[in-house]
């Protein structure tokens, strides 16, 4: 079965806040694509949240370009947020995404 509240979207205050949980792979990249497309949308500040993501695979980091770019367009910055030293902080580094958008790094909770 699929989990398919692998990708929630919500928007408060003038920000369109997209959350990734778990093992983020093909499976959702359309929830997500299309959770990026009516954020880019609105208008509004663009915030993805990785902090509860185990794993991004390339139909993710994929998706990120397009709205990245729009949003660069309009002068502002598509918003990612991260674990420190989590999967998700490894891979956007790598494929250097911090020249498309802003990676915000956050300490893990205390279990």
């Amino acid at each position: 079965m699929i989990d398919t509240e692998r990708v929630t979207a919500s928007s408060i205050d003038g920000v369109e806040t997209i959350t990734g949980t778990g093992e983020l792979n093909l499976y959702f990249v359309d929830e997500f694509k299309q959770a990026l497309s009516d954020a880019v949308a609105s208008g509004n500040e663009i915030v993805v949240d990785f902090r509860q993501a185990s794993y991004l695979d390339t139909a993710f980091i994929a998706a990120l370009i397009a709205p990245a770019k729009a949003l660069l367009g309009r002068g502002r910055r598509l918003k990612a947020l991260v674990t420190e030293g989590e999967y998700p902080q490894y891979v956007l580094k790598v494929v250097g995404f911090k020249d498309l958008m802003d990676i915000v790094a956050e300490e893990a909770a205390p279990e």
